[in-house]
């Protein structure tokens, strides 16, 4: 197994965007997960309806991932994520 992508996967939308926007005032880079292939160009005509992937693309972030991140790195992300979450949690 390699490993490609690291990824969490929030309760909401707004709950993705809050995540990656806390990770982007650390000097954090993110991403929304992949967008689902019914809903790109060549495929627009897929009929169906897909609610995995649209929750996935809802709710999914894609975490940094490199063979330079150093384990500190990897603490920093994780430490970040676990703050964001404890104190998300503790407004509820």
């Amino acid at each position: 197994s390699i490993p490609w992508l690291s990824t969490v996967l929030c309760a909401s939308q707004a709950q993705r965007e809050a995540l990656q926007q806390t990770l982007a005032d650390h000097g954090i880079a993110s991403r929304p997960f992949f967008k689902p292939l019914p809903s790109l160009q060549p495929y627009t005509e897929a009929k169906g309806v897909y609610p995995v992937a649209n929750h996935l693309w809802d709710c999914g972030l894609c975490l940094p991932s490199s063979v330079t991140l150093t384990d500190e790195d990897q603490q920093r992300v994780i430490g970040l994520i676990n703050y964001y979450f404890a104190s998300a949690s503790a407004k509820e």
